[in-house]
């Protein structure tokens, strides 16, 4: 009897614990895969954070280029004021800068005229970390002009970043596109510590230039912002929120590290790590490679897989019951883990629309502005449609922002924003915030689109918003630049942008509160539709 007993106890025993230990080492598993997407959440959300944290510092370079845009000459006073409202709400930037272009038969005149503000000043280059020399005698110089903090930064005034290739070579792009465009990381002149910088630069041309001779030829200067990679970063990431994660941030392009956290909470998990790739940053690519802790699973990890095992070693005699009870807890991890996968998704779909979003104003941002004219140019070229662009501006806005403040000026761009967008009636459409004061309508499949700025144009001056600093209403006005086109393969689609500035400059020009329109010949508009459809096989041919 013994030992038939035996026999059944032993197996039975013997199953009992195997099954249990299967069945603990498999919610160990499912455990693991459930914090692993709780990591990979984790930094996705500070990933995000970070991202935005870029843009709105690409924000304010933005809005200290249209400064030097909508000013003949910029005095340090007015430099110093604009940029101390930005500078109190961004801590994080090191320095925001002028830098003008100075030929070398002007840089004697140029020193002279700087040398009233600071008496010291002096064209130079660097030798070593911390010592500034003379500069070298070029045929043009880039020297730091206006510069906002002063305090810690005053290595930087006058050091002429034409001395260093890096640097050199940002400008040059930035002035042959006429786009921001970012340094890749460097050590700082002004920097004290050992950590990486870098620096986006922004061009001032006269007029609007629209080819690669004007553009160098009509060059002012550049706008520029000066940031310490380890500020940013810092400044993104929430409080607590990556104590037990070890981050790096990779240069995609040179893969060195500019920026690295080395946790001091248990070892590294470097099985579980996690990478990546911000979007692009004025030309420049990072990636985020991140590696938990043993402290970040061991806080996250619940005593269950333990408590399956003993609880199936209890219950190995009563083995069906124990089947049925792990079965329906296996049960209820997969629907956590299909539930937490599901709210994953809908917090990635908020994101998302974070990313599209203009922050102020609620409706799309010039990222997503780009995305849309880019598909809707392409659709135009497949369809053989017309398109419209509108670019609005508010009329002396600087003006209203001195007189009214920052506050009432967010205010009014927001009560525009929602104007703007009641007026368009067809899921096309899209209005987005372009820059700073500038709104954008896009309009597919758009040809007469006259009336419909005059509706514009009235319909915000009927919002009545007091604008006493301004000479040619009692009330914000706007200046609408249109430009319209058939798009074909004959032309880029960034012409299309290129002449609705210059219409919008044309209304200005004219008085403002007004629209202008430039119409942008093609091929297209000289094409019957046979003949288009032939050169839509041509160029699909080539």
């Amino acid at each position: 009897m013994n030992r038939k007993i035996a026999l059944i106890s032993i197996p039975t025993g013997i199953l009992g614990i195997g099954l249990s230990a299967l069945l603990a080492t498999k919610f160990y598993y499912l455990e693991t895969q459930s914090i692993q997407k709780d990591f990979q959440q984790d930094i996705n959300e500070q990933v995000h954070r970070l991202e935005a944290n870029i843009d709105a510092k690409m924000e304010v370079i933005n809005s200290l280029k249209l400064l030097f845009d909508s000013s003949d000459q910029v005095k340090p006073k007015e430099f110093k004021q604009f940029t101390h409202n930005l500078l109190a709400r961004h801590k994080d930037i090191q320095a925001l800068e002028w830098v003008p272009k100075v030929k070398h038969a002007d840089r004697a005149t140029f020193i002279k005229q700087r040398q009233q503000d600071y008496p010291a000043f002096e064209i130079t280059q660097q030798v070593s970390q911390g010592k500034m020399v003379r500069a070298q005698k070029r045929s043009n110089y880039f020297p730091v002009s206006f510069l906002e903090p002063f305090a810690g930064n005053e290595l930087a005034l006058g050091f002429d970043l034409a001395s260093d290739a890096s640097r050199m070579e940002a400008i040059t792009l930035a002035i042959d596109t006429g786009m921001v465009q970012s340094t890749t990381n460097l050590t700082l002149v002004q920097e004290r510590e050992d950590q990486k910088g870098f620096i986006t630069f922004i061009p001032v041309y006269q007029d609007q230039p629209n080819t690669l001779d004007s553009r160098r030829q009509r060059l002012q200067g550049l706008v520029l912002g000066v940031f310490r990679i380890s500020d940013l970063v810092n400044a993104a990431i929430q409080p607590g929120a990556v104590d037990a994660i070890n981050l790096q941030l990779i240069d995609t392009a040179n893969q060195n590290i500019p920026y690295a956290r080395q946790s001091k909470l248990g070892q590294s998990l470097s099985e579980h790590e996690y990478r990546y790739d911000l979007k692009p940053i004025a030309g420049q690519q990072w990636t985020i490679a991140a590696i938990p802790s043993n402290v970040y699973f061991n806080e996250k990890r619940s005593g269950l897989p333990w408590a399956v095992f003993w609880v199936g070693l209890v219950f190995t005699v009563l083995a069906e019951a124990y089947v049925f009870f792990i079965l329906r807890q296996s049960k209820i991890v997969e629907t956590v883990v299909r539930d937490r996968t599901k709210e994953l998704e809908e917090a990635n779909k908020k994101l998302s629309l974070i990313s599209t979003t203009d922050e102020l104003t609620f409706i799309a941002n010039r990222r997503h502005f780009n995305d849309c004219l880019d598909k809707e140019w392409k659709r135009a070229i497949r369809e053989q449609t017309p398109m419209t662009l509108f670019l609005i501006n508010l009329d002396f806005f600087r003006q209203f922002n001195e007189g009214y403040g920052f506050v009432a000026g967010d205010d009014c761009l927001k009560k525009i924003a929602s104007q703007l967008e009641s007026l368009l009636k067809r899921p096309a459409d899209l209005v987005a915030r372009f820059e700073g004061e500038t709104f954008a309508l896009l309009l597919p499949n758009t040809a007469n689109s006259e009336p419909l700025a005059q509706r514009c144009i009235e319909s915000i001056e009927a919002l009545k918003i007091k604008h006493i600093y301004s000479p040619i209403s009692e009330y914000v006005t706007v200046s609408i630049g249109i430009g319209f086109v058939r798009p074909a393969h004959d032309i880029p689609m960034t012409k299309l942008v290129d002449k609705t500035t210059q219409a919008l400059m044309q209304a200005k020009d004219a008085g403002r509160n007004q629209h202008a329109l430039i119409h942008i010949p093609s091929f297209a508009d000289t094409l019957g539709p046979s003949d288009q459809a032939s050169q839509e096989l041509q160029f699909q041919s080539q």
